[in-house]
């Protein structure tokens, strides 16, 4: 028996790596890979269950103890190979198997802000949105830079959309290139029955997103689906928690149950899509038998829906009483008539208003808050240093949370410098260089070959 159990144990170890190893799933396959830290080894996982040594790994800019072995690596495809990013952190390696190395990419120090976030590849370029971390879910759109190696605001955090987003929530989809949210429930709130969920959508070049309506939780309860996690793909929501399979179709808004058992769907099972198919993995392990098998089916959507039977809506839109129908146009009317008076009186005296400082009508085209930000910073010294808290003071925005501060102060030093650079040729008015007593920071000051012409535009003393 004893000699059985030490053969095992040598047999299992032939299979499969030792330690150190971080799995992902195959970017174009439903089957994974894995790499191992301590061994610079990378493997691929067999159907038979069994693992296979592809090749071993060059490092490069990887430290090991940056890793938390127990988190997760998410794969994608894209022009410069496999992109793995490092789940809770802003880390991004590129997988080259052809020259067989690990190179990690990004030179963030961030982490901790983007567990659950919603991944994906658009036009080549990597993007997270949303996601969890110190007791907080963000709203953050964020896209990977190849240029500058770190994470970019993609648009300014919008009041009127969703507060908080996860993965678990809604995603990307690319056939309609629309971002489809339901708002995640407030932290320590029950996800079932206080919570009334609104579906959000946003094309990714837009800036607002559109409410749509409020998710129909009536109908879902009675379709059997008790919690409002999701797996989205091919552009649904799969409710894979009740009896039966429910599938939300946002664009048509419609939801419909598949009334019959459908075992490639359960909620044990990892999903993905490719070619316009739904691919279930699932990993069975029979530890008396010691049998070890994968297993891998596929559907198409147009399939799914078609075992299904249409129940309703999946949101419900907003309704508005005739009443206040009536009195929002009468309101309109008013409006309009007080609007054209005020036109036409604007137009009578317009050659009696004059321009106090006409160095205003010059700098109207500057960003959102920039004027009052230049001038509090030109009331300092020439070559004065701030840090990046004293910066983010100055704009505005200290009552932010840490990521969103640097994400909005990064987006709107650039808008300045651009808009000085195309109006008036004074290239990178506002100047970031690395501290040099903690090389983790940066500090920033306003150029010394700019200072006097920047407070002659903006009426300084």
């Amino acid at each position: 028996m004893r000699i059985c159990l030490i053969v095992g144990l040598i047999f299992s170890f032939s299979l499969a790596p030792l330690k150190a190893q971080m799995r992902f799933k195959d970017p174009d396959g439903p089957l994974h890979f894995q790499i191992n830290f301590e061994s610079a080894d990378l493997w691929k996982e067999e159907k038979t269950g069994e693992w296979s040594k592809v090749t071993n790994l060059t490092f490069e800019n990887v430290e090991s103890r940056d890793i938390p072995l127990n988190s997760r690596l998410f794969p994608f495809s894209n022009s410069m190979g496999t992109l793995l990013i490092l789940e809770g952190t802003g880390q991004v390696f590129q997988l080259d198997q052809v020259r067989r190395r690990l190179t990690r990419i990004d030179k963030t120090f961030y982490r901790g802000y983007n567990f659950g976030a919603i991944r994906f590849i658009r036009k080549d370029t990597l993007y997270s949105v949303g996601g969890n971390g110190f007791w907080h879910v963000n709203n953050i759109e964020t896209y990977f830079s190849l240029k500058s190696k770190e994470w970019e605001l993609q648009s300014m955090p919008d009041g009127n959309g969703p507060k908080q987003m996860r993965s678990d929530f809604g995603g990307y989809n690319q056939y309609r290139d629309v971002l489809s949210v339901l708002d995640f429930p407030p932290q320590y709130q029950s996800k079932n029955n206080s919570h009334q969920y609104h579906y959000f959508e946003k094309k990714i070049n837009e800036v607002s997103w559109k409410c749509k309506g409020e998710l129909n939780i009536s109908l879902l309860r009675k379709l059997g689906v008790n919690k409002f996690e999701s797996t989205f793909i091919q552009g649904v929501f799969l409710f894979r928690n009740g009896p039966f399979i429910v599938l939300g179709d946002p664009f048509k808004n419609e939801l419909y149950e598949i009334n019959q058992v459908v075992p490639l769907l359960s909620e044990h099972f990892e999903l993905s899509e490719k070619n316009g198919y739904i691919y279930s993995y699932h990993e069975s392990k029979n530890s008396t038998k010691l049998e070890h098998y994968i297993k891998v089916d596929s559907i198409s959507i147009s399939h799914l829906k078609s075992l299904g039977k249409y129940k309703g809506e999946f949101y419900v839109k907003p309704i508005s009483p005739l009443i206040f129908q009536i009195s929002f146009g009468i309101i309109l009317l008013i409006l309009g008539f007080l609007l054209g008076f005020w036109i036409k009186k604007a137009q009578k005296n317009n050659s009696l208003v004059t321009i106090s400082d006409s160095e205003f009508s010059i700098l109207d085209g500057l960003p959102d808050g920039a004027y009052e930000f230049l001038k509090a910073s030109l009331a300092l010294p020439k070559g004065h240093h701030f840090s990046s808290q004293a910066f983010t003071e100055l704009m505005g925005f200290s009552s932010y949370a840490y990521e969103t501060q640097r994400q909005v102060r990064s987006k709107l030093i650039k808008a300045i410098n651009a808009y000085f650079s195309i109006h008036y040729k004074m290239h990178d008015v506002i100047i970031r260089k690395t501290a040099n007593d903690d090389k983790r920071f940066s500090i920033y000051y306003i150029s010394e070959e700019h200072y006097e012409r920047l407070k002659e535009l903006l009426g300084g003393d």
